[in-house]
């Protein structure tokens, strides 16, 4: 599971590099919103960074997107608008039947880590039950602190395996010292769990690259975990 300390912090675009970086390694690797809100895009963007076609994966979309609402909002907000409940068990079983298929699934949140689907559950909750191991994008910023400890807290509470934190810089986000001092603060916490600074850079091909020492790093601390 790919979450995020909040929303826009590049969820997405690590997704869809993570997931070409695992096609390149020869892994059958699928990406799944559980809820997109507003404009269809994120599964998309994840199979252009894969560069595949996304019509190659028509007949899994239903599993890949189970939900999708056109009101851009909180799961819950969004859903209520279309009078729909949002049920933890189809997340979970869209999720298996993609895992029978492919050898690997990643799912990417919506919003921040605790977003909630109703008025008495969130999309955490719903990793947990899974017992889904995470990746937790943090958005690389002036506050970005404070967002990453109390998402990490939560995480952790719940016994939610972290695979480790990856931070994510936009354009502008800080000054740098800023920036270099967010994962540094981090790791002094939770030793050994910041896996990576993504730096801000326009050019994708360019990110991916300057990224693999990371998805390596990830890919280590995702096997220490027994998962293969």
């Amino acid at each position: 599971f790919i979450a995020g300390t909040d929303t826009n912090v590049g969820k997405t675009l690590f997704t869809g590099l993570f997931a070409r970086y695992l096609k390149e390694k020869k892994i059958d690797v699928v990406t799944q919103k559980w809820v997109q809100t507003g404009p269809d895009r994120d599964l998309t963007t994840h199979c252009q960074l894969m560069g595949i076609q996304e019509a190659t994966l028509d007949r899994f979309k239903s599993a890949m997107t189970p939900y999708h609402f056109d009101f851009e909002g909180s799961p819950h907000l969004a859903s209520a608008k279309e009078s729909t409940r949002i049920s933890s068990d189809r997340l979970i079983a869209c999720t298996r039947a993609l895992e029978r298929q492919f050898e690997a699934v990643l799912v990417e949140g919506s919003g921040g880590v605790v977003v909630p689907i109703s008025d008495r559950e969130t999309l955490g909750d719903v990793v947990a039950r899974a017992e889904m191991p995470v990746v937790l994008v943090a958005g690389n910023k002036l506050g970005g602190i404070n967002h990453c400890l109390l998402s990490l807290d939560w995480l952790i509470s719940r016994k939610i395996n972290v695979v480790g934190v990856v931070f994510m810089d936009a354009s502008g986000a800080a000054h740098d010292d800023i920036l270099a001092d967010n994962s540094q603060i981090i790791d002094s916490f939770y030793r050994g769990i910041v896996l990576g600074r993504m730096k801000y850079e326009e050019n994708i091909e360019e990110l991916y690259h300057q990224s693999l020492p990371i998805f390596d790093a990830v890919m280590v601390a995702w096997g220490a975990f027994g998962y293969k």
